[in-house]
């Protein structure tokens, strides 16, 4: 065999050894099961990435098989997104801005979506790439940072992008390019690996939202922290699902023979000692059997059932993992695991949503009037009142009511009900006709009933005495 063969065989070999080692170490995020080829600096190494986009995709993993990092977010974004609404200058351009979402409901349906997905990669994530087209008239939607290389350096915003589109998900059936679409602009958003820099001139526009300092690109996402915990926790999953699985089997032993605790019994024992002559029926006996049985035993024959020690299984310790992510969930963490009531926790929570609302507000400010092309100019805004206590905020809502700031209307939504319903309720109920139906009784003894009539035909009306008019 020539040398140039031998060294393509050997190659070839290492090859194949080094995917066969891949396949079998330890898959931090599926838990395949091989310790043995997993170092420490390997797992240090995955629970520790240099690269933003290794921490941006491995946040992404976190977020989708982790219970608590789900439900945190899914809590956060409820109360950061709590009564959003679009702001505009006039009374007028808020008809006109309803009217242009009331006309296309595919057209709120995006709007809506985008504004959700921002909140939730910037929950997550801490970074956010809006990107649109505007001849195109492409609608924003999100880039996933993993997929993107961003420098500020100067103030010079410059986003490279692999998109990862296939060519055939802008072509029809017959392979021809897809209505508004160039072979062109096909080729420039397709390919494996094909790195693009985004520019206006080929119609992109984009919009960073990033906790890191100008000019120094993507920030860390703040989950980062969290690595090492969400990795132990993992293990400790595997490792209790792994001893689940062995508690599928459940040995029951015969102990056979006695415990010899004095020099008299020790020379009888050997009679009674196992013996594969005495086991083996015994085996016999129990061996398939379920359900209700009925057996005798001799003194020195004890029976037991050997399962997984409930220890193992005992909840406190996932209170190491738990008070360890507390800290990242921060007030809404805090309000989930609580046992008593916490009053400054809402506080709290209301001042870190009010400054991401600032960071969020300023970016959709910007993103919505250039990409979704609205009639008007709007401004994101958003409501306080899921930080309030439920009782002090009806208590301060009843007050301003009535002293005047407040209207009725105001006071209706804060308790939940349809302004427009009560109102069409309150007329239906108005006329005298109904008062058997609706008034409730009212016994000599403690007055008459509203709108009752008295002397001379009039009726009680407000309080007023009987006869006095209203006042003009």
């Amino acid at each position: 065999m020539s040398k140039a063969a031998t060294s393509k065989r050997s190659q070839r070999l290492a090859t194949l050894k080094e995917m066969a080692l891949a396949k079998c170490s330890l898959d931090i995020v599926t838990g395949a099961q091989n310790l043995a080829t997993l170092s420490p600096a390997e797992l240090f190494d995955r629970e520790r990435p240099d690269d933003l986009q290794a921490m941006f995709k491995l946040a992404r993993n976190w977020d989708k098989q982790n219970w608590f990092v789900e439900q945190v977010n899914k809590l956060k974004l409820a109360f950061y997104n709590f009564g959003f609404r679009l702001a505009t200058p006039t009374e007028k351009d808020k008809k006109k801005l309803a009217a242009w979402l009331d006309a296309d409901e595919d057209r709120r349906d995006m709007l809506e979506r985008y504004i959700a997905a921002v909140w939730s990669e910037w929950l997550l994530l801490d970074n956010v790439v809006s990107f649109w087209r505007e001849e195109k008239e492409i609608t924003p939607f999100l880039l996933l940072p993993e997929q993107c290389r961003y420098t500020d350096a100067m103030g010079l915003e410059k986003l490279t992008v692999n998109l990862g589109y296939r060519k055939e998900q802008f072509m029809d059936g017959e392979g021809n390019p897809l209505p508004g679409w160039t072979l062109e602009e096909i080729r420039r958003y397709t390919g494996s690996g094909h790195q693009i820099i985004l520019s206006e001139e080929f119609d992109e526009y984009f919009r960073v939202l990033t906790r890191g300092l100008r000019g120094t690109g993507f920030g860390v996402p703040r989950l980062y922290r969290m690595f090492r915990t969400l990795s132990q926790c993992e293990s400790m999953e595997v490792g209790e699902s792994m001893l689940a699985y062995a508690g599928r089997l459940v040995i029951r032993a015969h102990s056979l023979g006695f415990e010899v605790r004095s020099a008299s019994n020790a020379a009888k024992q050997a009679e009674y000692l196992w013996k594969a002559n005495r086991a083996k029926p015994i085996e016999d006996f129990f061996k398939g059997r379920q359900g209700f049985a009925e057996t005798t035993k001799q003194f020195d024959h004890r029976i037991e059932y050997i399962w997984v020690d409930p220890k193992l299984y005992d909840a406190r310790k996932w209170e190491t993992i738990v008070s360890r992510l507390l800290w990242w969930a921060g007030p809404v963490g805090y309000m989930l695991m609580t046992k008593q009531l916490q009053p400054f926790l809402l506080p709290m929570l209301r001042a870190d949503a009010l400054a991401d609302r600032a960071r969020v507000g300023a970016h959709l400010d910007v993103v919505l009037n250039k990409g979704f092309r609205l009639p008007v100019k709007v401004k994101a805004k958003w409501g306080d009142r899921c930080f309030n206590d439920l009782r002090l905020a009806w208590e301060m809502t009843k007050t301003l009511m009535q002293q005047g700031p407040v209207s009725l209307t105001s006071a209706l939504e804060v308790a939940d009900f349809d302004p427009a319903v009560e109102a069409e309720r309150k007329r239906e109920e108005a006329p005298v006709e109904r008062d058997d139906e609706l008034l409730p009784k009212f016994d000599p003894n403690h007055g008459n009933r509203p709108g009752q009539p008295q002397k001379e035909g009039l009726r009680e009306r407000a309080g007023r005495p009987v006869g006095k008019p209203d006042p003009k």
